[in-house]
């Protein structure tokens, strides 16, 4: 048997920030909040890239990554960041069935994944469960 302990220390609510993305289609804006940018350390420059899980189209996960391939991040007025692709977009949005835009909580503990035989850390986007859809 393997039992886990509940205690003050793994269930008192902590305050957080929200960790949230924002997509947009007519212009490709994909727009991390504070509290995603804090939580991943992200900073101007960083390379992001977007996984989509072949077996459930629905899940989708942010990469951080320093290939030249990857979406470069850009500062945006009030500690957000943000990319752009109009066709990532549509195909996010699509698979969720969402016609303009919509944000999705992230959940900033990674989950470790192997792609091409590397272990990298994931960040899920909770897609079943949009906010603000429009």
């Amino acid at each position: 048997m393997k039992l886990k302990v509940y205690d003050m220390t793994n269930t008192a609510p902590k305050p957080k920030e929200k960790c949230l993305i924002r997509i947009v289609r007519s212009n490709g804006t994909f727009s991390m909040s504070a509290g995603v940018v804090k939580a991943l350390e992200l900073k101007d420059g960083d390379g992001m890239i977007v996984v989509q899980d072949e077996t459930s189209e629905k899940d989708f996960y942010l990469m951080k990554s320093t290939t030249p391939e990857s979406f470069k991040l850009r500062d945006k007025v009030g500690n957000n960041m943000l990319f752009n692709s109009s066709k990532l977009a549509g195909i996010v949005l699509d698979a969720v069935k969402i016609k303009m835009s919509s944000s999705f909580k992230v959940v900033t503990e990674p989950t470790n994944c192997s792609i091409d035989g590397v272990t990298v850390d994931l960040y899920p986007i909770i897609t079943n469960n949009p906010i603000k859809a429009k």
